[in-house]
């Protein structure tokens, strides 16, 4: 969080690649939350894989995030895709297409991206460069700030564009399950169980953040000279 705000207004795409259940979207709708109270009359977007995962994704923290909060201070709007917060606007948007453009003519302050692992790669890339990119035009501190697993393509844009250029910058940064302090010694066993042990591809993309193809996806499997070479 603190090396987050610290980051120079130069620094645009910030990456948080992290494993699942660490408490990245709920630090995202935090920051979200601040952004707003801290810069009046600011809109604010949060955007996910599609706008109904995204809805929920938010209502969950920000319900937490607003639990002691003064009465009226974050109120949820009419629409679903909408918060107040004091006299800004939280936006809640999707990849989707449908929802995606709906960013178009918007001037934003930050935009937080959740989840990009079921992000349709033609969607992201479009979106980023035509939607949502142009909308920090005017902002001071206009970041994108990604909290996400790695998604199940490893051509993805998000891997081979967005990755590399936040590392450029010494904004992106990795934590895998084991950097979970959080975790019991059972808990941790038990998300290895789920995914059918720690060599499995879930485990490996969900938990250990390892960028590697889905086989479910591909027609041909990944190369391995151990496997597929011969003498």
């Amino acid at each position: 969080y603190q090396t987050i705000r610290g980051l120079p207004d130069s620094v645009t795409t910030v990456v948080v690649l992290c494993s699942r259940q660490f408490g990245k979207s709920y630090l995202g709708t935090l920051c979200a939350v601040e952004d707003c109270l801290q810069n009046p009359d600011t809109s604010v977007l949060i955007i996910g894989p599609t706008i109904k995962q995204t809805i929920d994704i938010v209502h969950q923290s920000i319900r937490k995030i607003s639990h002691d909060a003064p009465d009226g201070l974050i109120q949820r709007s009419k629409s679903e895709s909408r918060w107040y917060v004091g006299s800004s606007e939280l936006l809640i948007g999707g990849f989707d297409v449908s929802n995606a453009t709906r960013q178009r003519g918007k001037t934003l302050l930050k935009i937080y991206l959740e989840e990009l692992v079921d992000s349709n790669p033609d969607q992201y890339a479009e979106t980023i460069r035509s939607d949502l990119a142009p909308a920090l035009t005017h902002s001071k501190n206009g970041k994108l700030i990604y909290l996400t697993t790695p998604p199940k393509l490893p051509d993805h844009p998000f891997i081979t564009d967005t990755i590399p250029e936040a590392k450029l910058y010494g904004a992106f940064f990795s934590f895998t399950i084991d950097d979970n302090k959080q975790l019991s010694p059972d808990q941790y066993e038990a998300c290895v169980r789920r995914c059918g042990g720690k060599d499995t591809i879930e485990f490996r993309r969900e938990y250990l953040c390892e960028i590697v193809r889905d086989p479910s996806i591909t027609v041909v499997p990944d190369f391995r000279a151990d496997k597929h070479v011969g003498d």
